[in-house]
């Protein structure tokens, strides 16, 4: 495509401006719903520390997703931060168009369920 381009065969040690494209694999990159997976995958698993990690990262790309929140309000109740996981809900509840208000009544039912549990041991 150089050739195409410029007429001539790419140098061997390029010194002069090149409109071509150096691209290269980003192995730190990853789609939204790639970090949603892996953090599910984790929350299944168990490993509810490096699921937050993972949200917490999305989050920080995309500030206001609405199931990353709630999947951040999830987490947070499985590690007994329940006061955060409820400021996400209301956060959620706000929200003229959010989609998933429907799901905020579970995870608060989740928080008392799991409050019930632990109140036993």
């Amino acid at each position: 495509m150089y050739k195409e381009i410029y007429g001539k065969y790419p140098p061997k040690n390029p010194k002069e401006f090149s409109r071509m494209m150096n691209f290269e694999i980003d192995d730190d990159y990853f789609e939204p719903d790639d970090l949603f997976n892996k953090a599910d995958e984790l929350i299944v698993k168990g490993e509810y520390g490096k699921s937050l990690v993972i949200v917490d990262k999305a989050l920080s790309i995309f500030k206001n997703d609405e199931e990353m929140l709630l999947m951040r309000a999830e987490i947070l109740n499985y590690l007994d931060r329940f006061d955060e996981s409820e400021a996400i809900l209301k956060k959620l509840n706000k929200l003229k168009n959010c989609e998933l208000k429907s799901f905020i009544p579970f995870h608060r039912a989740q928080r008392y369920f799991f409050r019930g549990i632990c109140s036993r041991h």
